[in-house]
């Protein structure tokens, strides 16, 4: 018997304990930034290099956050950012508001306008 990866997924988020869903919530979002940086990348039609050049940082490092395994510092983000004429918005949600999984109940909203 075969099983989908989204359901054996599921199923092991379902016996994590408090210290688990607090990790598993930090990676989800070091991987939905990443997701957004390199969506937008690819959006401008910028190579990684090209970014990086822009930004001022190493081409390396883009790649690391784009792969989720580097989280810049507050200067990288914001160089990254002007590079790339955009802006964070951050939107903090109380845990009332999330579903069983830690994801926010309304849409997450990407501001995509330079500001």
């Amino acid at each position: 018997m075969s099983v989908k990866f989204r359901d054996y997924f599921d199923e092991g988020k379902s016996s994590l304990g408090a210290d688990g869903r607090e990790a598993l919530r930090a990676i989800e979002s070091a991987y939905f930034f990443a997701g957004a940086v390199m969506a937008l990348r690819s959006e401008r039609g910028l190579t990684q290099r090209e970014l990086a050049a822009r930004a001022g940082v190493q081409q390396a490092d883009i790649s690391r956050i784009e792969r989720g395994s580097l989280a810049p510092s507050t200067p990288t983000l914001m160089r990254i950012l002007a590079a790339l004429g955009a802006r964070v918005v951050i939107e903090l949600v109380p845990d009332a508001e999330l579903d069983p999984s830690g994801q926010p109940v309304a849409p997450l909203v990407v501001d995509r306008r330079a500001g």
